[in-house]
């Protein structure tokens, strides 16, 4: 069972990868519309390469949001468990 400070660490990892996806994403947009613009290899490399870091930071940041809350749901059965005994 996680403790209440691993709890807490595991919601402010998952709040900071939150904040990187949306950075990412917005750097993929941007990347999007510069390549729409310009339509070069070099515009289009940009686009691939932001849409490869955006996925990673979305695989990452669900998975660091499926720990903190299966955490949690730990934490809290255990603790309703442990209540009823």
């Amino acid at each position: 069972m996680a403790t209440p400070e691993e709890i807490e660490e595991l919601k402010l990892a998952s709040e900071e990868a939150g904040r990187m996806y949306e950075k990412a994403k917005q750097v993929y947009e941007d990347a999007q519309q510069t390549y729409s613009k310009t339509k070069t290899e070099e515009s289009l490399r940009a686009v691939q390469e932001a849409e490869k870091a955006l996925k990673v930071t979305e695989t990452v940041y669900n998975k660091l949001l499926d720990d903190f809350i299966l955490a949690m749901v730990e934490f809290i059965v255990d603790k309703e468990s442990g209540s009823k005994n």
